[in-house]
């Protein structure tokens, strides 16, 4: 099965050193057989204009496991420029189930107010790792597996 890379919950931070750092919790997509009822609730306000494209009250723990046991984290850049290395990365291994069609919306949506075209590659290509680790955690175990 295939899947898409999502970002959800981006958090700012002052480190230590003044700056100002990110965290980005990330759900992998993969295509299943039944609809999830929260992505359908974003795609159906993509038909909106403007401010009433807003989904109120959505909540953004309804895209996440009630107990995640497994994650992995690495430090990287923004996916946009001017890709400064100031992110950590969190993602949820267990990915969340979509249907092909609801994908296939996703990709074709209009971003911002619904006056932006469609991101059909909001990826960035994968970049050289610079030395850079994966660390997994296992909930419930003290095990960290770097690779």
């Amino acid at each position: 099965s295939s899947g898409i890379n999502a970002e959800y919950g981006v958090t700012s931070y002052i480190d230590k050193d003044s700056s100002t750092k990110y965290m980005v919790f990330t759900r992998l997509f993969r295509a299943g057989k039944k609809e999830n009822k929260h992505i359908a609730e974003i795609i159906a306000a993509e038909k909106r204009e403007g401010n009433n494209r807003n989904i109120q009250n959505f909540d953004m723990e309804s895209l996440y496991p009630p107990y995640t046991a497994v994650w992995t984290t690495y430090k990287g850049g923004l996916t946009t420029p001017p890709c400064t290395e100031v992110v950590q990365f969190a993602i949820v291994d267990e990915p969340l189930v979509v249907t092909k069609r609801q994908l296939k919306k996703l990709r074709r949506m209009s971003l911002g107010a619904g006056d932006l075209a469609p991101q059909r590659q909001n990826w960035r290509k994968t970049q050289p790792l610079n030395g850079r680790t994966s660390t997994k955690y296992y909930r419930g175990r003290d095990i960290e597996v770097q690779f």
